[in-house]
């Protein structure tokens, strides 16, 4: 195991003796035996633990034993807590996988590390290529895991359970049984303990055909990428402050929406905005907006430009005379339209919102991020404000998703928390004459 544990580290060129590697160490059967293959090397590493705190003692009893053997053979040793109150909203796997990164990457800054290694092995392959493919991923989600994706490494790739197991029996390396592996709570372990199951009752090879395919998707995919490459010099215009394409030598493809969708993926934008940006009833100024940039249809034209902080409130500002449109941001649709006021409208939708706007600067609207310091006054508190920090908090919006809140603000008050909650100031009565409604949809399912 250890011969072949080196030899791939070699043939994938994930590191060398000179970095200084940290290890994701939960205690559990993987995590120990990479533990314990590092412990055989010559190269510095050091392990981090995180607490979920979402298995009571036995979350408590895996740190303390993660920590103690680190203690008994003089490995330094992170420990991150964590207060189970952030997973209470929002999905519990992907919050909890931010924050572990985050902390991971916290860790190697400030320690000069060069490399995370994590104790992901060959099974763990067939099932995300399997739960990607269940959600709709594209060739990057099929290509499943990969042994070196920037920073972070997974020597433990060219194993599978059984050879861990075995590795675990041969030197007595004590491990951590978690539970809730076994559990059928998680889309990951109806995978693992009943879909490829119940396909190897079918067909004893699957998992051996399975690997060969993603092998083929991971070929294929790299093939796809030098190939759009060579596209992105044709069709896109750089300039230093950003990048044109034309709909024009997009349509003349056979293949428009896949083309444009490869092109500009790496900057944040999602298929579903491509299609809006391809759809013939698209009107020049129309904008989309990912994490990072803003895309503006104009004319034959989509240009491309980097969102930063001294230009970000003009990005993204949309004056309420354009009304009614579209807006694509961070992988969510806004539509805005005036209404009239009906008996029938739901006021406590957080999907659908409705505002009076009978006494805002109708120019000054602005839909913008979270900022240090702002403060709202929600409906229900008589038109007190507070920071608005404190009412995500309130309502238990996980960290994970706060960065992507979105705020209406006007007249130099914020008027909405899109999705969440309206402010006092703008609540909708029945003499409101402007009456703006705002619905908020969401396309984050798909990965790609």
């Amino acid at each position: 195991m250890l011969d072949r544990f080196l030899s791939y580290i070699k043939e994938q060129n994930l590191f060398n003796n000179e970095d200084k590697i940290l290890l994701a160490v939960s205690g559990g059967m993987d995590s120990m035996v990479l533990l314990h293959l590092f412990q055989k090397m010559s190269c510095q590493f050091m392990v981090a633990h995180v607490n979920h705190n979402l298995r009571g003692l036995e979350s408590q009893d895996d740190q303390s034993f993660v920590e103690k053997y680190c203690f008994d053979h003089q490995i330094k040793c992170y420990v991150n807590k964590i207060d189970p109150i952030v997973f209470e909203s929002g999905n519990l796997q992907d919050t909890a996988r931010k924050i572990r990164y985050d902390w991971f990457g916290k860790i190697m800054e400030e320690n000069q590390l060069t490399y995370m290694a994590t104790a992901h092995h060959a099974d763990d392959v067939l099932e995300t290529f399997l739960i990607n493919l269940m959600r709709g991923s594209g060739l990057d989600g099929l290509s499943s895991i990969q042994a070196k994706n920037s920073n972070i490494i997974r020597p433990l790739l060219f194993a599978n359970k059984v050879d861990i197991q075995n590795y675990i029996t041969k030197y007595n390396v004590p491990y951590r049984e978690d539970s809730s592996n076994s559990t059928q709570k998680y889309l990951r372990n109806k995978v693992r303990h009943t879909i490829i199951p119940a396909m190897e009752h079918s067909d004893n090879r699957v998992k051996k055909g399975l690997m060969h395919s993603i092998r083929h998707i991971q070929s294929s995919n790299q093939l796809l990428k030098w190939f759009i490459e060579k596209e992105r010099q044709n069709l896109c215009n750089e300039m230093a402050n950003s990048i044109s394409i034309k709909f024009s030598d997009l349509n003349a493809s056979p293949y428009p929406l896949e083309l444009l969708f490869q092109l500009i993926k790496k900057y944040g934008f999602n298929e579903t905005q491509c299609i809006e940006m391809l759809a013939v009833d698209q009107q020049s100024g129309n904008k989309y907006i990912s994490h990072t940039h803003v895309a503006l249809r104009d004319r034959d034209l989509l240009i491309i430009r980097q969102i930063n902080s001294s230009r970000h409130q003009k990005e993204l500002s949309f004056p309420c005379s354009e009304l009614p449109c579209i807006i694509n941001i961070n992988g969510s649709q806004i539509k805005m339209e005036k209404v009239a006021f009906s008996s029938h409208i739901n006021f406590l939708s957080s999907e659908i919102q409705y505002l009076c706007i009978d006494k805002i600067d109708k120019s000054s609207l602005v839909i913008r991020g979270l900022r240090n310091g702002d403060k709202f006054a929600p409906t229900g508190m008589n038109g007190k404000k507070q920071k608005l920090q404190d009412f995500l908090t309130n309502n238990k919006v996980p960290a994970s998703k706060k960065e992507k809140i979105l705020l209406l603000t006007g007249s130099g008050e914020i008027l909405c928390v899109i999705g969440h909650r309206v402010s006092e100031f703008v609540k909708v009565s029945p003499d409101s004459k402007e009456i703006l409604k705002i619905v908020l949809s969401n396309d984050e399912d798909y990965i790609d």
